[in-house]
Order: structure tokens, then C-alpha cells, then sequence
């Protein structure tokens, strides 16, 4: 089965720029055990909003806090969502604010990984056989009367990246803060070098790739959209604008 990642497209001959983030979002976090202070990248549930009864103020501030209070504010929206998903330090969610100018096409790009598809593609996409998608909504004001709707895909993770890829990056889960962890001291230039090309290139597993789907994010690398050859194919066919595909290889 093969698997591509999506990716702006360089030769969009158009400027646009969106400035814009998600309502709310969990904190990073400061860990004592490996050191790690950050917040993931990517990992964003536009279509969840924050549950009636919670404290707002720790979803609206982004400072690094201990594992256990990162758990703490995790386990609060999880009781109130009743879902089973994945939550990191950095998580966003509820929909994207914020303003924009310039043609973007098709497909904008508030960043990598935060992928709106402009209203009228919606139907010409759906329409050449891909699966339901989750579309939500941007509250995104735009410089031009005439630009399109925007909405952003919520788009899972689910996928993994290939064991032997991992142990190829030095990679390793910490067993407080749960982060995966990449080595950081490297001999040289060239070895610098070929870690970057290294993970430029990601290695799926196999088992993670399900029989039937259309877009997943990668564990661990929620900025990184992945898309079935039956996505690609339909983007192919109707001919939308501003995004490209790099095949990945599939382990």
C-alpha cells in the first residue's frame, strides 16, 4: 500500500499569508526526567471545543508546565469529550482565528500541517470518491471580499513511524513526559547533514496503515499529513490547487 505526504506547493505562483490559531490548546511541558521543555507540533482538533465547567485560562496559555499538571489538564477534557484520542503537550483545539490576505487556491497553508481547503473544492473533492471528511468551519477574516470560505480538515493521527526507522534516529520515549526524544550531540557537519536528510524522509510501519482511509496524521509527527493513493488520485482528478504529494516509503 503506499503512502504520500502532503506538502505546500513551492510553485504556487501567488502570495497569501494567514495568520491565524486555534481557539485553545493544551500547554507544553517541562520535564525533569529527559530534559525535554516544548509542545508538540501539529497535533490540532478544530471540530472539539472546550467543554462547558472548565477552566479556560490553562487552555490559553502556552508555558511549559510539569508532566503531572500536563496529565492533569489532558484527563479533564478526555472525561468531558468521552473520546479516545490522542493528546500531547502543544495540542490545539476548537477553530482556527485570525486574519488573512492573497490568493491561495484550493488548499491554504496556515503552517505545516495546518492544511483549510477553500469551499468550493469541498464538493469537486468528495464528489471523485474519498472518504467523509471532518470539515470545520475557520472564523478567519480575509483582506478581499472575494476570497472563498475556507474550512480545516481535522485530520487525525494514527499512523506510526517504522521501528527501525526510529532506532535509525537515535529515538527513545521518555518514561515521564511520554516525548520521543531524538539524540542531540553529533560528531561533524556531515553527520548533522545526514540526520537532517534522515528525517526528512520518514519511514512508516505497515501495520499502522489501515485498509480503508484517505488522510492521517503520524504519531508523533502530527505535523506530518499523510494521504492514500486513492486521495491522491482524486486531487489528481479534479485538479486542485496549492499542495503536492511525496511518496513515502512504507515499511
Amino acid at each position: 500500500m503506499k503512502a504520500y505526504e502532503i506538502l505546500p506547493d513551492d510553485a504556487w505562483p501567488y502570495a497569501y499569508r494567514i495568520n491565524a490559531s486555534h481557539k485553545w490548546g493544551l500547554p507544553g511541558v517541562k520535564c525533569s526526567q529527559c530534559g525535554f521543555v516544548g509542545g508538540g507540533c501539529g497535533s490540532q482538533y478544530p471540530a472539539l471545543t472546550l467543554p462547558e465547567g472548565i477552566e479556560a485560562a490553562p487552555y490559553l496559555e502556552g508555558w511549559p508546565v510539569t508532566p503531572e499538571r500536563q496529565i492533569e489538564l489532558q484527563a479533564a477534557l478526555l472525561r468531558s469529550w468521552k473520546q479516545d484520542i490522542r493528546l500531547g503537550p502543544g495540542t490545539d483545539f476548537g477553530p482556527l482565528v485570525g486574519k488573512a490576505h492573497g490568493k491561495c487556491g484550493d488548499v491554504g497553508w496556515v503552517r505545516l500541517g495546518t492544511m483549510l481547503l477553500a469551499d468550493q473544492a469541498v464538493k469537486r473533492i468528495c464528489d471523485a470518491g474519498v472518504s467523509p471528511l471532518t470539515l470545520v468551519p475557520t472564523e478567519i477574516k480575509w483582506r478581499s471580499k472575494k476570497a472563498p470560505e475556507y474550512f480545516e480538515l481535522q485530520i487525525l493521527p494514527g499512523l506510526r513511524l517504522a521501528a527501525s526507522y526510529i532506532n535509525a534516529l537515535g529515538a527513545s520515549r521518555c518514561i515521564k513526559c511520554g516525548i520521543l526524544g531524538y539524540k542531540k550531540e553529533l560528531e561533524n557537519r556531515a553527520a548533522r547533514l545526514a540526520d537532517a536528510e534522515l528525517k526528512y524522509y520518514p519511514v512508516l510501519d505497515a501495520t499502522s496503515l489501515p485498509l480503508q482511509w484517505d488522510l492521517l496524521r503520524v504519531d508523533d509527527w502530527e505535523a506530518t499529513i499523510v494521504a492514500s493513493e486513492r486521495f491522491k488520485n482524486a486531487v489528481i482528478q479534479v485538479g486542485l490547487t496549492n499542495l503536492t504529494f511525496r511518496e513515502i516509503k512504507v515499511l
